[in-house]
């Protein structure tokens, strides 16, 4: 081991984690970004981490969102369920 890594490993820091997350439904927590407030605690540093952290959730809305339009305008539809019955053959032969 050389001397640096001996040192940092009886060396403890101290780390304030700030972590950026959002609630998606009742399950999901999307994890955007977090930095150790401890190294900068400066609200500069904090609004450009806020700054970091919003750009992934507005294009994960974005996608969620031209998901759901899509689903209305049928891209995500399964073609199977709006296709028209078939007669049975039964029909015909009573006809």
């Amino acid at each position: 081991m050389s001397k640096r890594s001996s040192r940092q490993a009886g060396k403890r820091e101290k780390v304030l984690l700030h972590i950026f997350c959002h609630a998606y439904g009742t399950k999901v927590v999307l994890l955007l970004n977090g930095y150790d407030k401890a190294a900068d605690a400066s609200d500069r540093r904090q609004q450009r981490e806020i700054t970091l952290a919003r750009r992934p959730l507005v294009e994960f809305k974005g996608r969620q969102a031209r998901e759901r339009k899509s689903q209305r305008r049928g891209g995500g539809r399964d073609l199977r369920l709006v296709e028209r019955p078939q007669p049975s053959s039964r029909r015909r032969a009573a006809g």
